[in-house]
């Protein structure tokens, strides 16, 4: 098993590793890091993909990732033992199963085009997963 530099345990949380409110989910395959900001771009970036693809078709979209890491930094001309520094981003360390986005309304074809679009923007690998085979 990698060891991975966090404090949270690898074993998987069994709380949103299956798809609850919709039919089908983006679900992650590798650890990484996520920031807010990049989270709400790929949001932004799936929205607009869906409006190319279904524009008159009504998609009800799920966002299931919690922000729970606070990322700190010191300015750079700091001396050492100033303290922590301030606050500058929120992140979470997603873990392999961990579900980012539920759709309901799409078909996996529609689907297959938006990972492939988020696999060249973010540079991970997604699986897609059904309500029924998960």
């Amino acid at each position: 098993m990698q060891k991975t530099h966090n404090k949270y345990k690898n074993q998987l949380n069994y709380t949103n590793h299956l798809i609850k409110f919709g039919s089908l989910g983006l679900k992650s395959k590798s650890y990484f890091l996520l920031s807010k900001s990049k989270y709400i771009l790929l949001y932004d970036l799936v929205l607009k993909k869906i409006k190319q693809i279904v524009p008159n078709q009504k998609v009800k979209i799920w966002k299931l990732i919690v922000f729970n890491k606070s990322l700190t930094k010191l300015p750079l001309e700091s001396r050492m033992g100033k303290g922590k520094g301030s606050i500058y981003e929120t992140a979470n360390f997603i873990k392999p199963g961990i579900i980012l986005f539920e759709f309901l309304g799409l078909s996996k074809e529609n689907l297959i085009e938006i990972n492939l679009v988020l696999k060249n923007k973010i540079g991970q690998k997604f699986l897609l997963v059904n309500k029924y085979n998960n």
